[in-house]
């Protein structure tokens, strides 16, 4: 399943049974194999919502990232959400609480 970026045709999200490809944002972290998430949250920050996807291991996604902004950004994230990754449904053409539900179906379906 893709979910397409506003503004650009490529995929910002694709969700297989593998994991999640994060290209949401110019900040997005990759690959994270199902494995790796421990949960899934949805949160309302600035009169909006975002998607917190928590992870096992989350220093190794931080050490993991060779560019600076992605590093401090994700290092901020982690600090203030307990998670460098959050996913921002207002640059994929679906809404938060629908992307919410459809990674936790999804990760549901294909927990190994």
């Amino acid at each position: 399943m893709m979910i397409i970026r506003l503004f650009n045709k490529n995929p910002g999200l694709i969700i297989n049974e593998k994991g999640i490809y994060d290209n949401s944002s110019a900040l997005a972290v990759g690959f994270i194999p199902w494995k790796d998430i421990i949960d899934i949250k949805i949160v309302d920050i600035n009169n909006g919502k975002i998607i917190l996807i928590v992870l096992r291991n989350p220093i190794d996604y931080l050490n993991k990232t060779s560019h600076w902004l992605k590093f401090r950004t994700g290092k901020m994230n982690y600090n203030s959400n307990g998670t460098p990754v959050c996913l921002f449904a207002n640059y994929l053409q679906i809404e938060a609480t629908n992307l919410y539900s459809l990674l936790t179906e999804k990760r549901k379906e294909y927990k190994v």
